[in-house]
């Protein structure tokens, strides 16, 4: 679909924007991502290789301005202009140290079974458009090891851990505000 300047539906002849859809045939998910042809945003990864050692580190240009994925109705940005931000850090850096110290404490057998120093548990935040946190996802822990006996007690955890985090200033799309999914992890 392509976008005059007004973000107004027009024909592929004179537009700034676009937006590409995909509807995946075996999956309940749309994805989409909002293009702007005058925009060059620097994309950074890294290039990892065997036994997870940093060969190196690259950057593309991309005129991708937002990505969202639209699933049992709702529309989440993946990627806006303006992303969430946090009201009260010093607050979310306390949570943090206090988790670490409790996820130690209580789940060292993981690395002391594994010969392991640190482990990491990623999680998903469903965040609405007033700030608020709606849904949590555990996602798994890195580096990857046998953690069966423990992954519902973590993802417990992990739940009543993320529903103290401070609220925060919802992401915007356009000045508008928009549902947001952001990504993070609690190292111990």
């Amino acid at each position: 679909m392509f976008y005059d300047k007004k973000r107004i539906l027009t024909s592929g002849s004179k537009y700034r924007y676009y937006e590409i859809v995909k509807d995946f045939k075996y999956e309940e998910v749309i994805a989409g991502s909002f293009h702007d042809i005058k925009s060059h945003d620097i994309l950074y990864y890294a290039d990892f290789g065997c036994e997870d050692n940093f060969l190196g580190i690259a950057t593309k240009s991309t005129d991708i301005i937002a990505i969202y994925q639209i699933e049992n109705g709702e529309k989440y940005y993946l990627k806006t202009k303006k992303p969430i931000t946090i009201y009260n850090t010093d607050k979310y850096k306390k949570i943090k140290k206090e988790s670490k110290i409790l996820l130690n404490t209580k789940y060292n057998k993981l690395k002391t079974d594994n010969n392991i120093d640190i482990i990491k548990v990623y999680f998903e935040l469903y965040i609405d458009d007033s700030g608020q946190i709606n849904e949590i996802n555990y996602i798994g822990i890195f580096p990857e090891v046998e953690s069966e006996e423990f992954n519902s007690e973590l993802e417990k955890d992990i739940l009543n851990i993320t529903k103290q985090y401070p609220k925060v200033t919802p992401a915007k799309f356009f000045n508008e505000k928009v549902n947001f999914i952001g990504y993070d992890y609690i190292e111990f």
